[in-house]
């Protein structure tokens, strides 16, 4: 259709990027270089947790530069992030400042093998590091809610009660304390001493 939006996907990013970066390079000047009304939507890289974000930011600004060099300013240039190491939040940050256009990500962190990083924690925390566009673009007050949703719906079970943003003692960082409990304790212990 007309409308499609088609995105290549590299699977194997991080493998060429490290073994046959010129694979890559000529990829990306190729399908930046076809002309405007040949051009796809853009292209997907993933990574399965195994390379350090800061050689997944480099290759992202890198890719984004050659993109840009070539003519092809309004690509997309799309990441996924698979958890491993419990670093796919900050992995997913720091691909985004260093170039990437988005995510290609579910609602919830549920899917293949551990999971992913997840849009509506990526979207929270780029609101709490003052990115206002994400605010304008989706519809954030409900984001928390349609996570645990989506979690129920896919697992039969609420999220962990440890998943960040949305699970049930997420809400126990509020103004905070640690734990909503402490924050009961300081109260007892502050009218006790009244």
């Amino acid at each position: 259709a007309k409308d499609s939006k088609i995105f290549l996907n590299l699977r194997d990013f991080g493998d060429t990027m490290t073994h046959q970066p010129d694979r890559i390079w000529k990829m990306t000047n190729y399908l930046s270089s076809l002309p405007v009304e040949e051009r796809i939507t853009g292209i997907a890289f993933e990574d399965v947790g195994k390379f350090h974000k800061d050689l997944l930011g480099g290759w992202t600004k890198a890719v984004r530069k050659e993109m840009k060099r070539c003519g092809w300013r309004d690509g997309e240039l799309i990441f996924h992030q698979h958890e491993q190491w419990g670093t796919m939040i900050g992995d997913v940050l720091e691909v985004l400042a260093m170039g990437a256009t988005g995510i290609w990500a579910g609602l919830c962190a549920e899917g293949a093998a551990m999971g992913h990083a997840d849009s509506c924690t990526t979207i929270l925390n780029l609101i709490r590091l003052g990115n206002k566009k994400v605010q304008t673009k989706f519809n954030c007050k409900h984001l928390r809610d349609a996570a645990i949703n989506v979690t129920k719906i896919v697992t039969g079970l609420p999220p962990a009660p440890r998943q960040p943003i949305y699970g049930e003692r997420a809400i126990d960082m509020v103004f905070g304390f640690v734990f909503s409990g402490i924050a009961d304790d300081v109260k007892s212990t502050l009218k006790a001493s009244i």
